[in-house]
């Protein structure tokens, strides 16, 4: 963008704001429904990698959803708490930690999944199936590209994906 473009760049225009404003929408939505069942939209993503792959490190599952190890820690010690993880040292490397779902952690996928398609659903509400996609394409395409300028995505860390994000 040139200087002279500046005063004509709307904040109902800007890329950011439009992603942000959607982001916290989603969230809100999500968050309401995820309180009904006695969680919090800080343990979504964690819930999500889990309920594909229970038993990961801390680590590794920090880098898999792309949350600072301090935060995840925090995280984890309220889904502890709250009786949806438990946490062991692994008997082959007493340095790791290891994250497993509660008997409650793997009973929320049923409440939660269809509460997250209504919310989806909710939000593409009109939009043709073909549009969605080419939604999802181009907002893996920027999150790719600022990724290369010291942003990680979340699926960077992912067995098998390339660096587009692409599996």
């Amino acid at each position: 963008m040139s200087a002279t473009d500046a005063r004509d760049y709307l904040l109902e225009e800007s890329l950011g704001y439009l992603l942000s404003m959607s982001a916290r929408l989603l969230g809100r939505a999500m968050h309401e429904r995820m309180q009904l069942q006695g969680s919090a939209l800080a343990h979504w993503p964690i819930l999500m990698r889990l309920w594909q792959e229970d038993g990961l490190s801390q680590g590794d599952l920090g880098r898999r959803v792309a949350v600072e190890p301090a935060t995840l820690t925090r995280t984890l010690d309220r889904m502890e708490r709250d009786g949806l993880v438990t946490r062991a040292r692994n008997p082959q490397d007493r340095r790791e930690v290891i994250v497993r779902l509660s008997p409650r952690g793997l009973e929320l996928r049923d409440a939660l999944i269809p509460d997250a398609i209504a919310v989806h659903d909710m939000a593409v509400e009109g939009l043709p199936e073909a549009e969605v996609e080419a939604l999802k394409r181009l907002l893996h395409h920027v999150i790719g590209r600022l990724s290369g300028r010291g942003f990680t995505p979340v699926w960077a860390a992912l067995p098998g994906s390339d660096e587009e994000g692409q599996s």
